[in-house]
């Protein structure tokens, strides 16, 4: 607000002000912004000391047991550990009469819920050491804290859980909190990365794995405006619980007025959680895991990696993944919606990477020739490996992922070649979920011949990523008779 109205202000007055007048003009106008400012966050913090006093007595009040829900498991993707390869005569033959390939229920997009962040007036960031004392996601960060922060639970109960809460709430630890805050704004952190950062805090400050930086890390997601809670995990622990905008596969959690929370510590078999109801104040965020890629992040990237097609021309792409963006996605949550993934940002730093050399292979095409050329790089420049070869467990890549780990499989490549459909030729694309098989279909704006699925009354033809040397139009045999579930991305 202070901008637009110095802007207005200048363009209208500077033409007719002297100088001095001009200079004691620019005074005014910071004094009134400062008193304002001050003003706001006086008031926000006299609101803070006053919610605080409130929910530290509430705290001290009796926790009650709270029986744990079993987390989705992972949709198991029993992948055949070969891709298959299309017959050299049924490649592109166009002998082949398409067919319309059936279809299950229609899945929408994603739409993720959204709340705007809390807003928190902030005082003039103070000079800063040089030296960070926290990494996040490999990149450095500082917060202010000394060891006159340090602190000692007696116990978890409710008396030492209430007391400790109004020390955390006092003068001592607000720049902390005003950091945090302040990181949070300055590089665009989602829920998942604030997470992380007060996590980060908690275990740089406490040690990690303790019941103080459990403490730590919730007061300062409460404080951020998440619904963040904490847990009794039996008589000696504490562990933090949150809701998230999506459903998290093989993540346990309470059910507390019909919404989820997720509980973001190991529980032993058979420990008894105790839980309180109330949230601090004006704590109603849940966690979000989206546009990960808008996160200002640390760009020192790892490995230099070529990937080219085998076909069309052999077109390549070398590309370098920014070690950050890989370390914010290792221990992410299975996500159990695929639109979630293919409705997600690219990094913008790996499509200026791949998209020129891709742009070149495609130019003076029609769609569906470059189409072609984009399905047979995706099947054909990428190593295939089911998730367990590669991971151990389930998981579905993001858009960036394939470009950083040796090898990937059906869904991941569906999900990368939907972007490069999108960004490269505007394109809408569905997926086509099978029991064992993940693949695309492309409503094309031209008349296109192949196998096809009819969504909504719309033609979109069959694109498979894994169907190695088939071309737009072919579904693998074993799938023309099988229902899929279509999830759009659009």
């Amino acid at each position: 607000m202070r901008i637009i109205v110095l802007v207005l202000s200048l363009g209208l007055l500077q033409p007719i002000l002297a100088q001095d007048d001009y200079e004691n003009f620019i005074k005014r106008q910071d004094s009134i912004f400062s008193i304002t400012i001050g003003g706001m966050q006086k008031e926000f913090d006299e609101f803070r000391r006053k919610k605080n006093e409130e929910f530290a007595a509430f705290l001290g009040k009796p926790w009650q047991p709270i029986d744990q829900q079993k987390g989705i498991p992972a949709p198991k993707q029993p992948d055949p550990v070969k891709p298959t390869v299309a017959p050299k005569g049924e490649q592109e033959s166009p002998n082949v009469k398409p067919i319309e390939v059936p279809h299950g229920d229609v899945i929408p997009r994603t739409e993720p819920r959204k709340e705007k962040p809390l807003d928190i007036p902030l005082p003039p960031a103070p000079s800063r050491p040089s030296a960070s004392n926290i990494r996040l996601f490999n990149t450095p960060v500082y917060v202010s804290m000394n060891n006159k922060l340090r602190f000692k639970l007696n116990g978890v109960g409710e008396k030492e859980i209430s007391q400790m809460w109004q020390r955390l709430s006092s003068d001592d630890y607000t720049p902390m909190f005003e950091d945090c805050a302040r990181l949070c704004q300055e590089m665009r952190l989602n829920g998942w990365a604030t997470w992380h950062l007060c996590k980060a805090v908690g275990e740089q400050l406490l040690g990690k794995g303790t019941n103080e930086a459990v403490m730590m890390q919730t007061y300062l997601m409460a404080e951020l405006g998440y619904d963040a809670q904490m847990v009794r995990i039996g008589k000696d622990r504490l562990g933090m619980i949150c809701p998230a905008d999506v459903v998290l596969c093989q993540i346990n959690y309470l059910l507390k007025d019909n919404k989820k929370y997720y509980i973001w510590a190991e529980v032993p078999s058979g420990a008894v959680i105790y839980s309180y109801q109330e949230n601090f104040a004006s704590a109603t965020r849940v966690m979000d895991f989206s546009n990960t890629t808008d996160i200002l992040l640390s760009k020192e990237t790892v490995g230099t990696r070529t990937l080219q097609s085998s076909l069309d021309g052999r077109p390549s792409v070398t590309v370098n993944v920014k070690k950050s963006l890989m370390d914010c996605y290792q221990d992410m949550p299975l996500i159990n919606d695929w639109s979630f993934y293919a409705c997600q940002p690219m990094d913008n730093d790996i499509k200026r990477q791949i998209e020129p050399a891709l742009k070149r292979a495609i130019n003076g095409k029609n769609e569906r020739e470059a189409a072609n050329v984009l399905l047979h790089f995706v099947q054909t420049a990428f190593k295939y490996a089911t998730d367990d070869e590669q991971y151990g467990r389930e998981k579905t890549d993001f858009k960036e992922e394939p470009f950083y780990y040796p090898a990937c499989d059906c869904e991941d490549r569906s999900i990368l070649y939907s972007e490069l459909i999108h960004s490269l030729l505007g394109l809408d694309v569905v997926l086509l979920h099978y029991p064992n098989h993940l693949c695309t279909a492309v409503k094309f704006s031209t008349q296109v011949n192949g196998d096809y699925v009819v969504v909504d009354g719309s033609r979109y033809v069959i694109c498979d990523p894994t169907y190695i040397g088939a071309s737009v139009g072919r579904c693998m045999p074993k799938y023309k008779s099988a229902k899929a579930t279509i999830y759009r991305t659009r």
